[in-house]
């Protein structure tokens, strides 16, 4: 069985739920406290394939806070994809999604980018991201507190990363 493996980076505002959104993958539980990361974190997150393959991914959790964010440039470095994480109820979050993706795109320019817009469950949500792809960049919409769609962002980057996109996620 063939197992792919990738370096994701993770990129976006400090509090739009980076952090939580990586403990609701490893662990399958909502963590609705909010501690900065400092610099970056690194978790691995493993998928069977319904093709019987698998996918590894060491998702570094960039800090987003104004204090460390240069530092994660440098950690950009070497990874095959990266998710900027927006908050749908923050539209300066959303707006600053550009700026996170020329930085990533300044440091990796050929890897595939998704921006997933979380808190899409939020009664005071009032950016809608349809789910699919504009300009190369690709868009999705997610819940880490309603377990919605989270990870919809990890299985449109395996599906751009592998040679064959033909496959789901055993869940």
């Amino acid at each position: 069985m063939a197992t792919y493996r990738f370096k994701i980076s993770l990129a976006g505002d400090g509090a739009v739920g980076k952090t939580s959104w990586v403990h609701r993958l490893c662990t399958g539980k909502f963590k609705n406290r909010h501690v900065p990361t400092l610099g970056v974190e690194v978790h691995s997150v493993n998928y069977r394939c319904t093709d019987g393959t698998s996918v590894e991914f060491d998702i570094w959790d960039c800090a987003g806070t104004d204090k460390y964010v240069g530092l994660g440039e440098g950690y950009y470095i070497g990874s095959d994809g990266a998710i900027i994480m927006c908050d749908l109820t923050n539209g300066d979050s959303c707006a600053t999604s550009a700026s996170w993706y020329h930085n990533i795109k300044r440091i990796c320019s050929d890897i595939p980018v998704v921006v997933s817009g979380n808190k899409c469950e939020s009664p005071d949500a009032y950016i809608n991201m349809q789910t699919g792809e504009r300009r190369g960049i690709n868009f999705c919409n997610t819940s880490v507190a309603a377990n919605k769609n989270v990870h919809l962002p990890l299985l449109i980057l395996a599906r751009k990363l592998r040679p064959d996109d033909s496959f789901e996620f055993v869940i």
